[in-house]
């Protein structure tokens, strides 16, 4: 952006591929710089990452900027509240968890529920005042829920600390999503602003693709999870059986479970999934199921140890889905 100065006839700041400037006083203009060379790996992370901050600090500004405190002499509000949240940033990555740094979390509210169901699109939201707690007449609530890019798919401003909320919105891809909440409180003193709460959480659908579920395990690798599908017969067998899939890049195993699709007939009572771990039938039981891996090993094995010899019959028309959470050693930790 250039500014005008028509009494000089003269200019500063670029216009078009020039720039203007004052050169020990005197007035000059200069040919625009600009580099040839592609953005470095870092360059590019660094933008991403003020993208997603610009957003959510615009759709703060929208909320209710006079509520911030925050001054926007001779800056637009929603970059005051992006330099506000800039600790948020850290190696050219975007963590909101981060803005803890700015905004204290006095835990005056807590989050008692985030939720999504993948199927409709409803999020739920509970947010109440901790211990009774009664905010100074004035006080508001910030509320935001956005995706990993930062883009803000729901947002209130509101006059209560006590907060029960249900909204749709269309989900058209893996959901990834975070709610972030502060407070402001009016004080002798001006605004007082505190009480950040922050979750990251994912609406998970059972997929035979591998998806990210948006959570980080203790080394601060992406948890991701896959559903596999087979028949009743290549584990239902008396003995020991074994099915395994390659995963590449395989790491930590975290959790897994096991359940049949189609009931048998002796067993029609039983509504839904049954888990194979459970009891369900005098004849019908497993002694173990085992989910492993090896070191540097990109195969995720499943072990099964049956010891009755009429589990094929009862359960020769179902299938089993196996389903295993699990982290890649292929990935860097994230801050």
């Amino acid at each position: 952006m250039a500014f005008l100065n028509l009494l000089q006839g003269s200019f500063t700041g670029r216009l078009g591929e020039l720039t203007g400037a004052r050169w020990k006083g005197i007035p000059t203009v200069r040919s625009a710089v600009f580099s040839k060379a592609p953005p470095t790996a870092q360059q590019t992370a660094n933008v991403r990452a003020f993208e997603k901050l610009n957003r959510i600090g615009s759709a703060i500004a929208r909320m209710g900027f006079a509520h911030t405190g925050l001054s926007a002499k001779g800056i637009h509000p929603h970059n005051a509240v992006a330099r506000w949240l800039k600790p948020a940033i850290r190696g050219g990555v975007f963590n909101p968890a981060n803005i803890e740094e700015v905004i204290p979390a006095t835990k005056d509210i807590v989050l008692g529920g985030f939720t999504l169901d993948f199927l409709t699109g409803v999020f739920n939201i509970n947010i109440l005042p901790y211990a009774r707690y009664i905010p100074p007449h004035g006080s508001k609530l910030f509320v935001l829920v956005f995706d990993d890019n930062g883009q803000v798919i729901w947002s209130k401003l509101s006059d209560t600390f006590n907060l029960q909320v249900r909204f749709q919105q269309p989900i058209f891809d893996i959901p990834v999503f975070s709610i972030m909440a502060f407070t402001s409180i009016q004080s002798d003193k001006g605004l007082v602003i505190k009480n950040f709460i922050y979750k990251r959480g994912t609406g998970m659908r059972y997929s035979l693709d591998e998806q990210p579920t948006g959570d980080l395990w203790l080394d601060g690798r992406p948890i991701y999870v896959r559903s596999f599908t087979i028949p009743w017969e290549d584990v239902g067998n008396y003995g020991t059986s074994e099915v395994s899939w390659s995963i590449p890049g395989l790491g930590t195993i975290i959790d897994y479970k096991a359940l049949t699709q189609t009931l048998p007939p002796n067993i029609r009572t039983w509504a839904g999934t049954v888990p194979l771990l459970q009891y369900i039938s005098p004849n019908v039981n497993f002694n173990m199921i085992e989910c492993y891996t090896f070191p540097d090993n990109d195969d995720l094995c499943f072990n099964f140890s049956a010891y009755t010899s009429n589990m094929y019959t009862n359960f020769k028309n179902s299938n089993v889905t196996l389903t295993a959470w699990y982290t890649k050693r292929s990935d860097q930790p994230m801050p």
